[in-house]
Formats: structure tokens, sequence, C-alpha cells
């Protein structure tokens, strides 16, 4: 005889059901809580990458003084009261890194109690320990941020990470979740953020992937949201960006994994510096990786008092078709997570994006976006208003009937995502947000 289900299951089954039966009819209004919520319970990171917007971000707020980034405890409990009855799945942060929270247990607890799992972005260099092995019943998805092939290339982006370590780290997850049969139950991702100095290790990364039994490899240009990464971006080497991109999906398919890239880059791609010394961007062939330094982490010590960072890109724009929906198959047979990825396959709008209808970004302050795009508007504040007026307010509304329709609002049609996924034209403004 199986377990009895969950007190909360059937709830959430439910939910889910009803946002996928909005978004399939392009619906405005959608009679649901959206599946997905991504809070920032903690902005606070152990690694401070050069290219990092959050980072940036940190860094003025601790010129100010402040030099803690996590939401308060009582607010959090708060939260969860609220919203995980409802949601599928709960994200805990996309501008930090999760396992620095300090009430990473509470929130555990909160997920064993209304039957939430959880979703987590992480830099691996955490990924150990009694947090780790208590989360795994809970985990539903666990992305790997993974920038270099080689310890040179990865230890200069991820700014005071270790290869070594998260290596390692990798290593001991999959094993893991294979001892522990959770092997489907969990979805194992590398995200890459793809640099002029490092997306020629880009094939490697996969081949990394797949011999410690990743799922996925997700691939985006980086975004250039300050002028110090302008000589970083992909679109200063075209060409070389594009031969990576071929021998990285040929390699995906060599070894079986699944790997999800944008969409090459025009030979005709605005180029954002001249090198010196060459005729062009693509001077850049054999780029420079200075030696990584040694850091200490920055302190994190005082509450703040603003609102979380700009959310890290999650890639919402999937092109494969949806399965069926979970309540539609053998009770408990599939995972949540393998019904958020990919459009139905019924779609009949004119663009598409998941958000809108199944996630939503929650700030440390209450603000709530409907994306993680850095051009996306603020819809309102969750701590001052209804969630589910917000949800189903006209702001909402004109962005899922536009999506629909074809009659796109600005800020997508500036969506770096979209430009990816090939659906919008590409320009230089997709992947340059100077601040």
């Amino acid at each position: 005889m199986g377990q009895p289900e969950h007190p909360y299951s059937a709830q959430t089954r439910a939910n889910e059901a009803r946002a996928f039966a909005a978004e399939r009819a392009g619906s405005g209004i959608v009679d649901a809580w959206p599946i997905k919520m991504i809070f920032e319970f903690t902005a606070a990171c152990n690694l401070h990458c050069f290219m990092c917007g959050f980072e940036m971000t940190r860094d003025k707020l601790r010129a100010t003084g402040r030099t803690k980034f996590v939401l308060d405890e009582a607010m959090f409990h708060k939260i969860a009261e609220t919203a995980f009855p409802h949601i599928s799945i709960a994200s805990p942060t996309v501008s930090g890194e999760p396992f620095v929270l300090p009430y990473f247990d509470a929130m555990i607890e909160a997920g064993e109690k209304y039957d939430t799992k959880f979703e987590l972005f992480t830099n691996g260099m955490l990924l150990r320990g009694e947090r780790l092995h208590r989360l795994m019943p809970r985990l539903a998805c666990l992305t790997v941020s993974f920038d270099g092939a080689t310890k040179p290339t990865f230890d200069y982006v991820r700014t005071g990470g270790k290869f070594e370590v998260v290596l390692e780290n990798v290593q001991n997850f999959a094993k893991l979740r294979r001892e522990l049969g959770l092997r489907e139950q969990i979805e194992f991702n590398f995200n890459v953020t793809l640099l002029a100095e490092n997306v020629h290790e880009l094939p490697q990364i996969v081949e990394i992937a797949a011999a410690n039994d990743v799922d996925t490899v997700t691939a985006g240009y980086v975004m250039v949201l300050d002028e110090s990464v302008r000589k970083s971006s992909p679109l200063n080497c075209p060409e070389k960006t594009n031969e990576a991109l071929r021998a990285a999906h040929r390699k995906g398919e060599e070894l079986g994994i699944v790997v999800r890239l944008p969409k090459p880059l025009p030979s005709h791609a605005p180029r954002l510096i001249r090198v010196e010394g060459g005729s062009g961007a693509d001077s850049l062939d054999t780029p420079a990786v200075p030696t990584p330094v040694e850091i200490e982490a920055a302190p994190e010590q005082a509450p703040a008092a603003t609102a979380a960072p700009t959310p890290e890109p999650q890639a919402p724009v999937a092109l494969d078709p949806e399965p069926t929906p979970r309540t539609e198959l053998t009770e408990g047979s599939e995972p949540v997570h393998k019904f958020l990825h990919g459009m139905p396959a019924d779609w009949g709008g004119k663009f598409y994006c998941n958000m809108p209808w199944r996630q939503v970004f929650i700030g440390q302050s209450g603000e709530v976006w409907p994306c993680c795009s850095p051009s996306r508007p603020q819809f309102g504040n969750g701590f001052e208003q209804d969630f589910m007026e917000i949800w189903n307010g006209p702001e909402y509304q004109r962005l899922r009937e536009g999506l629909y329709s074809g009659d796109l609002p600005d800020y997508c049609k500036r969506c770096p995502f979209l430009q990816e996924a090939g659906t919008q034209p590409l320009d230089a403004q997709g992947f340059i947000h100077t601040t």
C-alpha cells in the first residue's frame, strides 16, 4: 500500500490544471495562483562575479552602509502561509545564493507542511552537507551556474569560486540523486553565461555535464549592465560564438544530453568594441583570462531596506511542445517540473512566454514583476495589495492578451530572451543595458 496523499496535493494539482487551461486559451484572466513563485528571500551571495548585475547593485548598497540582503524571517512565514498552500514550486532567490539563507531549514519545513517543492539556482560552492541532504526530498530542480570548462576560465568568471570545489560538489550531487532514487523526481541543470572569455569552452562544458548526469545545459548571452562588461559580450565575436554554439549542439546530440542554446548571432551583429591591433571583434578568438585573485566574502550584517536586485534571467521562452498536464496523467506519475518547460502543443497565440501564466517574481519589498527581463515593469506590491488582484489586474491582462494577439507591450519587444529565441529582431539593446 502506497503512502497517503499529502493534504495539499489535490489542491495544488487542481491549481496547475486551471493555470494551464488559462494559458492554452490565451486568457488575460487566470483563475489560479501561479504554478511557480520566485521570491527573493535572500539576495546575498558568497561570490562576486564581475559580470553580475546583482553584485553591482549589492556594491552600491554596501557603499551606503547596507551589508545584509535577507528578507525578515517573520515576513517569510507570512508568505509561506499565504502562498505555499496553492503553488507547486517556490524558488527562494534568483539574485543571490540560496544556501546562505539563514532560515533555510524553516523554508524546508514550510515546504514539507504545504507540499511545496523548491527550485534552486546555485553557484555550487555550498552544494554539500546537511542542508543539501535535508533539501533532497523537497527539491524539484537544481541549476548550477557553470561558466567554464577549465579552472583558469571558471575561476576568472565565477569570482571567488573554485572550479575543483564546484566540480566535486556536482559529482557528489549526481551520485546522491541516484542513491536516493530521485533521478526522475529532481531535474539537474547547468546554466552558462556566454562571454567572449568562455564561449569557446561551451562544448567542453556540455561534456562535463554529460559525464555528471546533468539533464540539461542552458546557455544565454551576458547582459552588459555596466561599461566594464562591454568587452565581454559575445556580440564582439559573433563568428567564434556561432562556431561554439554549433559545436555544443553537435556535442549534445553525440552525448545524448539536452542543450538549450540561444539563436546564433548574425554576422552583422552590432560590434560593441574594437580590439586594438585587430580588424574587429573576432581578434578575441583567444581571450585573455586574468589570473583569479583570492577574495574575502563581503560582510552581510545589517537588514536591507530596499528592493532586491533585478532577478536573474531564466530563459522564459520555450519552444518544445508541453506534455499533457499532470492531472490528466496517472496520479503522481510525473513531477511537476516536467510541465514547466515548453509551450502547449495547441498554442494558438502569436508569441509565447510561459511566465505570465505560470510564474511570478516577488522582490524583498513585495514588488511584483511579471518576468525576469531587465526592462520589465513592476505590476504592484504583494505586501501592500491583494496578490490575486495584481495577478489578474489590467497590466497582467494586457501582457497575456498581447502575447496571444501579437500586440506586444514595449518591454516585451526589448526582451533579450525573445531575441535569443529568434521571435524578436536582434539589436544591441537586447544585450546592452547600461546603468
